[in-house]
């Protein structure tokens, strides 16, 4: 049975802008490798932590809509 999960993937502002793309296309990627089908991909960019996450105030956003067992 197949269900419908988001994933945010979050890459560290250090990450070249060329490089985003690259992860981001990788996980889909894997996720499709696995047998799940992505429905969307929305890609949020950077955006403020609410607290410091590894000494890092900012990430670069990616949120993935995916159907999978």
């Amino acid at each position: 049975m197949n269900r419908a999960y988001e994933m945010m993937v979050i890459i560290d502002t250090d990450v070249a802008d060329a490089d985003n793309k690259v992860i981001v296309d990788r996980v889909e990627a894997l996720i499709n490798d696995a047998g799940g089908e992505l429905t969307k991909t929305d890609r949020w960019g950077r955006r403020k932590f609410a607290y410091l996450i590894n000494h890092k105030a900012e990430g670069i956003y990616a949120l993935l809509h995916v159907t999978a067992t």
